[in-house]
Parts: structure tokens; sequence; C-alpha cells
């Protein structure tokens, strides 16, 4: 069954349907990538939560359901990279006002 354009968004079982046959797909492509367990689940839940709100966008015209979804998993992980990067960022340098701040 292919996704069709909207579908998922305004349909649960479309929506199951779509989420047990790229669940293990989506899991594999995101725990070669992060080391984390828990992070992977964690992931994969805002995956599918993207794939929720922009089921919209899919054009199957433009590539398959999984490529897509692909896309969705990698731009997941990309803001999440963002967000850890710059919260260590702010970690760090209040850490470092708080050191000089001793001198």
């Amino acid at each position: 069954m292919r996704l069709r354009r909207g579908k998922l968004a305004t349909d649960p079982v479309a929506f199951e349907a779509f989420y047990r046959r790229h669940i293990d797909a989506v899991t594999r492509f995101l725990s070669r990538r992060v080391d984390d367990p828990h992070t992977v689940a964690d992931l994969t839940a805002d995956v599918f939560l993207a794939v929720f709100d922009s089921a919209h966008t899919y054009r199957p015209g433009k590539g398959s359901e999984i490529a897509w979804l692909y896309g969705v998993a990698r731009n997941t992980l990309s803001s999440e990279r963002r967000r850890a990067l710059r919260e260590s960022q702010l970690t760090h340098r209040g850490r470092s006002s708080r050191s000089s701040r001793r001198r």
C-alpha cells in the first residue's frame, strides 16, 4: 500500500499501517547514527510525529515513501544534534563565567 498524499493526517488506520510498515527501518536508521537506545526511541517517536504533521507535503511523484521518511528522519536527527550542541555550548559558557567570577 502506497501512501496517499494527506491520508496519514486524517486516517488513523492509514497512519498505523504506515507506522508498522516503517518503524523497524526508522529505528535501524537512527540506531546506526546514535549510540544511546533511549535517544533512538525518543527520536523515532519524534520522526513519526513529524510525519503526522507533515504528511501533506509528501509527493509520490518525487520519490518513494521510504525515501521521504528517511528525509524526515535525517532532518529530525539534524535538529536534535543542533539542539544538543546549543545546550552544550550554553552549559560550557555557564561554567566559564562561574569560574571567572571565582578568581
